[in-house]
């Protein structure tokens, strides 16, 4: 391996899982194991009735539970900050999830589909998704919810 490809190696180590704000590192956040214990939102602004009942009744399951913010990049503070542990979304535009779905995979967070597919920015899909401030959060909540 040629220097640079050493010091590009180290340099990918050295920032794995880190985040900051405004000059300060955000250090990965921990999330109750009980479902029953978990903070979540998910906006309803766009929602049918049908929907938005369901969603109050998966919301009797989880500690706290709430329409959220009107505004992703709002939500994903929320998460990183340790207010929410997840939020669920019915669409996911690029433009609202690719920046808070970097700082939660370097918080150690999950940004997944139903299916439990990785949210990825080049499959074109706008469909539903989860936000969770980590994986065991993630499966927990996909348990419940799908």
């Amino acid at each position: 391996m040629d220097r640079r490809a050493r010091d590009r190696a180290a340099l990918r180590r050295r920032t794995r899982r880190r985040a900051y704000r405004d000059g300060a590192r955000i250090h990965p956040l921990s999330t109750p194991a009980q479902v029953q214990r978990l903070r979540g939102a998910a906006p309803i602004k766009r929602m049918s009735e049908h929907e938005r009942s369901r969603m109050a009744r998966i919301g009797e399951r989880f500690a706290a539970w709430g329409p959220g913010a009107s505004s992703a990049g709002i939500n994903y503070t929320r998460i990183l900050e340790g207010i929410l542990d997840f939020v669920l979304y019915q669409q996911s535009r690029p433009w609202d999830h690719a920046p808070g779905a970097i700082l939660l995979a370097e918080m150690g967070g999950v940004t997944i589909r139903p299916d439990g597919v990785p949210y990825r920015l080049a499959d074109g899909r706008t469909d539903l998704l989860l936000t969770a401030a980590n994986r065991a959060c993630g499966r927990s909540v996909r348990a419940v919810v799908w």
